[in-house]
């Protein structure tokens, strides 16, 4: 006599024969409950990183922003420099304001001391840069604004890898 409840047939073909063997649900229930658990950790795991993947796209939209900003300046004829150089004040402190949390009112001196205590001689050069022109009551000049312009797009080719 067989007890159905207990076991499920299962018929196995073969060429050379054909076998009937009975399989105890204690084997296949938790067969069937580690397959849940782990559609479930997939399914938790896909969530996650479809999550992260949005989070970074996001990141990378605000991040063009500015590299696309700055390769239009460092694209433009710089027909004036004072202008040029104020966007591109306005776009290196919007970056250090939001990828470093710096305030937006900081001299460059200060930001200057700023990366060099966070060990970015780089991105303290170009502050220091900037401070120079900034600063130095003479007229600004389309050589200086084009080295500005290339060095930050440099930082920033940098900064993204």
């Amino acid at each position: 006599m067989i007890i159905l409840n207990r076991y499920i047939f299962k018929i196995f073909l073969s060429p050379y024969n054909m076998t009937i063997s009975l399989f105890s649900l204690n084997v296949i229930l938790p067969t069937i409950l580690v397959i849940i658990i782990l559609v479930t950790v997939l399914w938790i795991l896909y969530s996650k990183n479809r999550k992260l993947k949005n989070v970074l796209d996001t990141e990378e939209k605000r991040f063009s922003v500015y590299k696309n900003g700055i390769e239009k300046l460092k694209n433009s004829s710089l027909n004036n420099p004072e202008k040029e150089f104020e966007i591109l004040n306005k776009y290196s402190r919007a970056f250090f304001k939001e990828y470093f949390q710096f305030n937006y009112s900081l001299t460059y001196l200060e930001l200057e001391e700023s990366f060099k205590k966070l060990g970015k001689d780089d991105f303290a050069n170009f502050c220091r840069l900037m401070s120079d022109v900034d600063y130095s009551g003479k007229k600004t000049t389309e050589k200086e604004i084009k080295t500005l312009v290339n060095i930050f797009y440099k930082l920033l080719s940098d900064f993204s890898q």
